[in-house]
């Protein structure tokens, strides 16, 4: 894996890219889970730069999983699931303060739904390859 020098040229979000090396019984060779996390600060990006930056590091990168931290609702998903079409699965529960976090997911992720006891948020596990 490596740096992304271009981060602090064009001060674009900051990225975690960490591999998920095994789910059980996958050796870790043969199944890498790659994810990123980012924070949007308001999802769409108000400077188009950084919009082209982030999208060229998500085809560079090929995610299977992306956090996403302050998008602010299901418009804003929605825009994004047709923006970065590689994704085709997402965990979101809009919230009135507009600092929602979303887990969108590529076709070879599965994700299981696990209510919260307390009824107010919803984990979204991925669950290993479809």
């Amino acid at each position: 894996m490596r740096l992304l020098s271009s981060i602090e040229s064009v001060a674009p979000p900051v990225f975690l890219v960490c591999p998920i090396l095994c789910f059980a019984g996958c050796e870790p060779e043969k199944n890498p889970i790659p994810m990123v996390t980012w924070n949007v600060r308001g999802y769409p990006e108000k400077e188009q730069a950084n919009s082209q930056w982030f999208h060229q590091q998500l085809v560079e990168m090929s995610p299977d999983v992306l956090c996403v931290q302050e998008i602010a609702n299901q418009a804003d998903v929605n825009e994004f699931l047709v923006a970065e079409g590689r994704f085709n699965k997402v965990a979101f529960t809009d919230s009135s303060d507009g600092q929602d976090n979303a887990i969108f997911c590529t076709g070879r992720i599965d994700m299981e739904d696990i209510p919260d006891p307390c009824d107010q948020r919803q984990l979204f596990l991925p669950s290993g390859d479809s």
